[in-house]
């Protein structure tokens, strides 16, 4: 309230004239209580003065324990361990030691091979050194380093042989203990990965899978706009097939007459490949080899005999004797294909090895491209006018080392017969120094 000085009283600012509480760990939202101390005489204050102490006075009110308000919703959480003594329980065999709250029973086994001085026998049941022995063990406080630490000092100074006094082997440590040698001395040099990475890559059998599948890339036909490797085979069931039929034909053998090991049919040898289940071949070949596929379709010219026998077994799905028929067909056709490829690959390896000596060429066209070149994927309308060469196009690939490739351009107006295979030929061996006499065909 004013006076008539001009100044304010301090009674008409703060609501308590007669005391001050202690609103100390209060919010303002709350009820205030506390205790009531004895007001001070209040004088007559200025108005900047009385305005600051209020200012004052109310900061003080929401304080929290001395501390600002931020902080009081602020808490802490401490764990305090509880020192709980673990339960002995029976022997289990393949339970962990000490966990869960519980500790495997000693289980005395004195016909045990430890050691030559014969540790086991000598503690045919629990005796007072064993219990002093295992107190770590029903110690819960203790980590999994301090426990192993002290199992280990206690192996060295209370498990001691009775004849001689020396600590006992690490066999009736592990016996005492009722616990496996990991869990004493664990492993801790393994930095090539877990246990199950060390098993795969010890397996063999995918070794021996994918040493098969390099091999047969070798005579599959690769696709030059994707980069797929197309099997002969037509299903995967094949494929699998040939991989059983390898495994039981292609042997190794010292044979005294050769002199070199080489693969034959003797009842000694030793097998290239090894045998596995259709699932895991399936699951190496998806894994190691996606390139790697059966034709689907075939967008060169088709083989009329492969197209006969396929329509053969497809249509005639419930008669099982002509399916049967067709598919012993197709196996033997696609050997013979195979036996052509396996015969060409090894005069390219002979020319290669005796460019001076061997000769080895193969020739293609191009004239089952309707559209010329180039060959895409795809065909629009733009495509298949005037926007292409419309040439025909004769391809040979000499081998040697290195490998030469010559293309021959001839125009659409000559017809791509055996002149032009003949032509193509004399000029490629003119290349290559040599001179033959051919006539064409009229």
């Amino acid at each position: 309230m004013a006076t008539s000085n001009g100044s304010l009283s301090l009674e008409c600012l703060l609501p308590n004239p007669v005391g001050i509480l202690d609103f100390s760990g209060v919010d303002d939202d709350v009820t205030p209580t506390g205790s009531v101390t004895p007001a001070t005489p209040v004088s007559l204050l200025t108005e900047s003065e009385l305005l600051n102490e209020y200012v004052a006075r109310t900061a003080r009110n929401r304080c929290y324990r001395g501390r600002s308000p931020s902080s009081m919703l602020v808490t802490s959480s401490v764990r305090i361990s509880k020192d709980v003594m673990r339960v002995e329980m029976p022997w289990e065999a393949g339970k962990q030691q000490a966990s869960n709250g519980q500790v495997k029973a000693f289980k005395a086994q004195p016909h045990l091979r430890c050691c030559k001085r014969k540790c086991a026998a000598m503690f045919p049941e629990q005796t007072t050194i064993i219990k002093r022995a295992r107190q770590p063990l029903f110690d819960s406080s203790l980590g999994r380093e301090n426990m192993r630490a002290q199992l280990l000092a206690n192996a060295d100074q209370i498990l001691l042989h009775p004849t001689d006094s020396l600590p006992v082997c690490m066999t009736m440590a592990t016996v005492a203990y009722s616990c496996s040698r990991a869990f004493l001395w664990p492993n801790t040099k393994r930095n090539r990965g877990s246990q199950g990475d060390c098993n795969r890559r010890r397996a063999k059998k995918v070794i021996s899978i994918m040493e098969w599948f390099q091999d047969r890339m070798r005579f599959a036909d690769i696709m030059p706009d994707t980069g797929i490797y197309q099997l002969s085979e037509p299903t995967r069931r094949f494929v699998f097939n040939q991989y059983q039929e390898d495994v039981k034909t292609i042997v190794v053998c010292d044979c005294p007459l050769s002199g070199n090991p080489e693969p034959c049919h003797c009842p000694n040898g030793t097998p290239v490949y090894l045998g596995c289940s259709p699932q895991y071949f399936y699951e190496t070949w998806r894994t190691h080899f996606p390139e790697v596929k059966v034709r689907k379709h075939c967008r060169f010219s088709k083989c009329s005999f492969c197209i006969l026998q396929r329509q053969l077994r497809d249509t005639h799905a419930r008669n099982r004797s002509v399916v049967v028929a067709a598919n012993a067909r197709l196996e033997g056709h696609y050997k013979f294909v195979k036996h052509e490829r396996t015969v060409h690959t090894t005069k390219v390896k002979e020319c290669r090895l005796n460019p001076t000596k061997t000769l080895c060429a193969s020739m293609d066209g191009t004239s089952q491209l309707r559209f010329g070149l180039p060959s895409f994927k795809e065909i629009s309308k733009l495509d298949c006018g005037n926007v292409r060469i419309q040439n025909h196009l004769e391809i040979v690939e000499v081998a040697g080392s290195p490998d030469r490739i010559y293309v021959y351009t001839v125009p659409e107006d000559i017809p791509g017969n055996a002149n032009v295979t003949v032509e193509v030929t004399q000029r490629f061996l003119k290349v290559c120094g040599l001179f033959v006499g051919m006539s064409g065909v009229g």
